[in-house]
Parts: structure tokens; sequence; C-alpha cells
């Protein structure tokens, strides 16, 4: 809830952006693996967090559908590594 704490330009491996664009800015909070459930969000697919995703854990993320069909057009987000998803 909120402002996002964080934003940086994201990078789809997969999906090289053409010479001369810019990669889109994303805005993205760290949240409490209750979250969703606290505010009745229903997950569409893939999982929820865990209390075992932490800071020394495998990076993992949930995405909402307005950035899945954009860095993922006509594909399925879940189960991409962070090779195809690269935030800088």
């Amino acid at each position: 809830m909120g402002y996002p704490s964080h934003a940086g330009p994201i990078y789809v491996e997969a999906h090289p952006l053409p010479t001369g664009r810019q990669p889109p800015v994303i805005s993205f909070n760290s949240i409490e693996p209750a979250y969703f459930d606290t505010l009745r969000v229903p997950l569409v697919e893939g999982r929820r967090f865990t209390d075992a995703d932490s800071e020394s854990a495998r990076a993992v993320a949930i995405v909402n559908r307005a950035m899945a069909r954009k860095l993922w057009p006509g594909e399925n987000p879940v189960c991409k590594t962070p090779q195809d998803l690269l935030l800088k």
C-alpha cells in the first residue's frame, strides 16, 4: 500500500530492445508473505511468497497482468528465471 519504494529499468533477455529504445521502468516494493492474503488479492497463477523467500534466497517476484502482457506477450510469465528478467 502506498507509494512504491523502489524503481528501475527492466530488461527481458529473450526480447532485446530495438536500437535506441529505452527500457521500461518499473516500480516495486518488498512485501511480507501475508501481504496478498491480508488485502484479499487473488493470485491468478504461480505461487505466493513464503517465509523462505528471504534476502539470502533466490530472487522471486510476483507481477501483475499488465506487466506480464507487456514483457512476455503471448507467453506464460510463470517460472521465468533471473536470466529472463534483469532489473538494473
